[in-house]
């Protein structure tokens, strides 16, 4: 149970890690964000990396760490662009299509494999998505699909949920070859690197608000430092699969401080399409 419960953790960190984001990005630009997130994030993880033996560390593991850091990189770009461009409700839902991507990414390199009732779950996280454009069900059954990708913010938010996926599985092998806390930390500081140099690049014009906003950037930093931290160390102890799909609920947090905070609209019905998908997920736990 202890695995469940740092999952739930992991989903209310990032739901609210979500919110910050958002706000965060009506005046600074996604890579002055990603820096801070970054950076602000080994607050968490160096306390807690410093606490322990370091662990030995192989040629493997280092290029792993290349390989995940820039997927992540990759992902959490064009997750804040989609945030930038679409409301939280519509585009954080969609994270809810990792765990079908994971059945068979995990299949293939770890050797999970779904039940019938998995099977179901992956339904149910479709119909979810459906429900997501009910609105375009005149237009034809297959048009509330073509709408959800034709929307640069859902589609990007699609490619993100793929990614994690990817960047899931090879998580989960870098941390059996260290630890939580080490992974964390090297893959924070990698990625700190990357998000600096682009925030230098292509960010000038808003670097001078960074220090009016160094509150918010430093909360975003330790939110997102206490979701990694909660799911790496869920990982070490449960099925990747599972531990992805209960940390789902974030995408119902999120489109409950999506009303709240940033009083987005059609609240119901995309709440009823966000409930749909997570029994989806629930389902696919069970099974």
């Amino acid at each position: 149970m202890t695995w469940f419960i740092l999952s739930l953790f992991a989903a209310l960190f990032d739901a609210s890690k979500n919110v910050v984001s958002k706000k965060g990005l009506v005046h600074l630009d996604e890579y002055v964000m990603l820096c801070g997130l970054n950076v602000f994030s080994l607050l968490v993880f160096l306390p807690a990396v410093i606490a322990k033996p370091f662990p030995s560390l192989t040629t493997d593991f280092w290029i792993i760490l290349l390989i995940s850091g820039t997927i992540a990189a990759v992902g959490l770009t064009l997750t804040m662009r989609a945030f930038r461009i679409s409301d939280l409700s519509l585009t954080v839902p969609l994270i809810s299509f990792s765990p079908v991507f994971l059945l068979i990414i995990a299949g293939i390199f770890l050797k999970e494999y779904p039940t019938p009732l998995g099977l179901l779950g992956v339904i149910c996280i479709f119909m979810g998505s459906y429900l997501l454009k009910i609105d375009q069900r005149r237009k034809g059954i297959l048009r509330p699909f073509q709408a959800l990708l034709n929307e640069k913010g859902p589609r990007l938010m699609f490619i993100v949920a793929f990614l994690w996926a990817i960047n899931g599985t090879i998580e989960k092998i870098a941390i059996g070859k260290s630890s939580p806390e080490v992974w964390a930390t090297l893959n924070a500081i990698y990625m700190s690197i990357i998000f600096s140099i682009l925030m230098i690049w292509k960010s000038k014009k808003h670097l001078s608000l960074i220090p009016k906003k160094l509150p918010l950037l430093i909360l975003q930093g330790l939110l997102h430092g206490g979701m990694l931290l909660s799911q790496y160390h869920a990982f070490r102890i449960a099925i990747l699969v599972y531990v992805s799909s209960i940390k789902q609920t974030s995408s119902l947090f999120s489109v409950l401080f999506g009303w709240y905070f940033f009083g987005e609209k059609d609240i119901n019905k995309r709440l009823i399409a966000s409930t749909v998908m997570l029994i989806g997920v629930i389902m696919i736990l069970l099974g």
